[in-house]
Protein backbone atom coordinates (compact mmCIF):
# COMPACT_ATOMS: atom_id res chain seq x y z
CA UNK A 1 0.00 0.00 0.00
CA UNK A 2 1.39 3.04 -1.00
CA UNK A 3 1.46 5.86 1.87
CA UNK A 4 1.08 9.71 0.23
CA UNK A 5 3.81 11.98 1.56
CA UNK A 6 2.17 15.39 2.34
CA UNK A 7 5.03 17.30 3.31
CA UNK A 8 7.10 19.09 1.06
CA UNK A 9 9.99 17.02 -0.49
CA UNK A 10 13.34 18.51 -2.06
CA UNK A 11 14.83 17.79 -5.61
CA UNK A 12 17.83 15.32 -4.80
CA UNK A 13 21.14 15.27 -6.30
CA UNK A 14 22.36 12.48 -7.83
CA UNK A 15 25.15 10.13 -9.39
CA UNK A 16 23.47 7.25 -11.26
CA UNK A 17 26.08 4.51 -12.75
CA UNK A 18 25.74 1.04 -14.04
CA UNK A 19 23.03 -1.51 -14.56
CA UNK A 20 21.68 -4.18 -12.83
CA UNK A 21 20.06 -4.40 -9.43
CA UNK A 22 19.46 -1.04 -7.44
CA UNK A 23 21.90 -0.47 -4.62
CA UNK A 24 21.12 3.40 -3.19
CA UNK A 25 24.10 4.75 -1.01
CA UNK A 26 23.29 7.40 1.54
CA UNK A 27 25.75 9.32 3.47
CA UNK A 28 26.23 10.73 6.64
CA UNK A 29 26.40 14.05 8.71
CA UNK A 30 28.61 16.44 7.07
CA UNK A 31 29.51 14.68 3.61
CA UNK A 32 27.94 14.00 0.42
CA UNK A 33 27.53 11.80 -2.19
CA UNK A 34 31.09 11.48 -3.25
CA UNK A 35 32.20 9.65 -0.07
CA UNK A 36 30.66 6.83 -1.73
CA UNK A 37 32.73 6.62 -5.22
CA UNK A 38 35.03 4.02 -4.73
CA UNK A 39 32.40 1.66 -3.92
CA UNK A 40 30.24 2.84 -6.73
CA UNK A 41 33.69 2.07 -8.82
CA UNK A 42 34.28 -1.54 -7.69
CA UNK A 43 30.24 -2.64 -8.15
CA UNK A 44 29.23 0.08 -11.46
CA UNK A 45 29.55 -3.51 -13.39
CA UNK A 46 27.23 -5.46 -11.30
CA UNK A 47 24.64 -2.99 -9.77
CA UNK A 48 22.63 0.19 -11.02
CA UNK A 49 24.41 2.47 -8.51
CA UNK A 50 22.85 5.67 -7.35
CA UNK A 51 24.90 7.67 -5.09
CA UNK A 52 22.40 10.48 -2.87
CA UNK A 53 23.11 14.14 -1.82
CA UNK A 54 20.77 14.22 1.21
CA UNK A 55 18.41 16.94 1.71
CA UNK A 56 20.85 20.36 2.62
CA UNK A 57 24.31 18.37 1.73
CA UNK A 58 26.11 18.58 -1.60
CA UNK A 59 23.71 19.72 -4.61
CA UNK A 60 20.37 19.03 -2.74
CA UNK A 61 18.40 22.20 -2.00
CA UNK A 62 17.29 22.82 1.79
CA UNK A 63 14.34 23.10 2.91
CA UNK A 64 13.56 23.26 6.98
CA UNK A 65 11.60 20.51 8.67
CA UNK A 66 10.68 19.85 12.54
CA UNK A 67 11.21 16.26 11.84
CA UNK A 68 14.01 16.35 9.61
CA UNK A 69 14.61 12.07 9.12
CA UNK A 70 10.99 11.95 7.81
CA UNK A 71 11.43 14.69 5.37
CA UNK A 72 14.74 13.41 4.47
CA UNK A 73 13.31 9.65 4.21
CA UNK A 74 10.11 11.57 1.96
CA UNK A 75 12.72 13.16 -0.37
CA UNK A 76 14.40 9.67 -0.82
CA UNK A 77 11.14 7.87 -1.32
CA UNK A 78 10.07 10.62 -4.32
CA UNK A 79 13.37 10.03 -5.54
CA UNK A 80 12.58 6.54 -6.03
CA UNK A 81 9.42 6.64 -7.18
CA UNK A 82 10.29 9.34 -9.55
CA UNK A 83 13.00 6.99 -11.02
CA UNK A 84 10.64 4.17 -11.25
CA UNK A 85 12.61 2.16 -8.63
CA UNK A 86 9.89 0.08 -7.06
CA UNK A 87 12.66 -2.00 -4.58
CA UNK A 88 16.15 -0.85 -3.66
CA UNK A 89 18.67 -2.36 -1.73
CA UNK A 90 19.63 0.91 0.70
CA UNK A 91 22.95 1.61 2.08
CA UNK A 92 23.22 4.36 4.80
CA UNK A 93 26.08 5.42 6.95
CA UNK A 94 25.86 7.65 10.17
CA UNK A 95 22.80 10.12 9.32
CA UNK A 96 22.01 8.40 6.18
CA UNK A 97 21.55 5.09 8.34
CA UNK A 98 19.30 7.02 10.10
CA UNK A 99 17.71 8.06 7.18
CA UNK A 100 17.61 4.65 5.83
CA UNK A 101 15.65 3.78 8.61
CA UNK A 102 13.07 5.74 8.85
CA UNK A 103 12.62 5.05 4.82
CA UNK A 104 12.17 1.64 6.17
CA UNK A 105 9.56 2.03 8.80
CA UNK A 106 7.74 4.44 6.32
CA UNK A 107 7.75 2.66 3.11
CA UNK A 108 9.33 -1.10 3.89
CA UNK A 109 7.96 -2.70 0.58
CA UNK A 110 10.34 0.03 -1.54
CA UNK A 111 13.53 -2.15 0.03
CA UNK A 112 15.13 -5.43 -0.73
CA UNK A 113 17.85 -5.05 1.95
CA UNK A 114 18.97 -2.80 4.58
CA UNK A 115 22.66 -2.20 4.79
CA UNK A 116 23.66 0.43 7.80
CA UNK A 117 27.13 1.79 8.97
CA UNK A 118 27.40 3.53 11.78
CA UNK A 119 23.79 4.21 12.11
CA UNK A 120 23.47 4.85 15.90
CA UNK A 121 26.15 7.35 16.20
CA UNK A 122 27.25 7.90 20.13
CA UNK A 123 29.74 10.87 20.77
CA UNK A 124 29.27 10.22 24.73
CA UNK A 125 31.09 8.07 27.04
CA UNK A 126 28.26 6.86 29.73
CA UNK A 127 29.56 4.87 32.92
CA UNK A 128 27.88 1.69 31.66
CA UNK A 129 31.32 2.18 28.97
CA UNK A 130 33.35 2.95 31.47
CA UNK A 131 32.64 -0.02 33.30
CA UNK A 132 33.05 -2.07 29.69
CA UNK A 133 36.73 -1.10 29.65
CA UNK A 134 36.59 2.14 27.69
CA UNK A 135 38.69 5.18 28.49
CA UNK A 136 37.44 7.41 31.48
CA UNK A 137 35.93 11.22 30.48
CA UNK A 138 38.86 12.65 32.44
CA UNK A 139 35.96 13.89 34.46
CA UNK A 140 34.68 16.25 31.80
CA UNK A 141 30.62 16.38 32.42
CA UNK A 142 28.58 14.57 29.63
CA UNK A 143 27.80 17.63 27.54
CA UNK A 144 31.41 18.49 27.05
CA UNK A 145 31.92 15.73 24.74
CA UNK A 146 35.05 12.71 24.95
CA UNK A 147 38.27 13.45 25.69
CA UNK A 148 41.24 11.13 24.97
CA UNK A 149 44.52 11.69 26.09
Amino acid sequence: MSKIINRPVVELDAINQGEGETLVFLHGWAADKTVWLNQAELLRNKYNIILLDLRGYGLSAYQQDQDLLSAMAADVIVFLQKNQIDRANIIGWSLGGQTALRLTLDRPELVKSLTLVSATPKFIISEEDNSAGHRKNKGRSKNEGLVLD
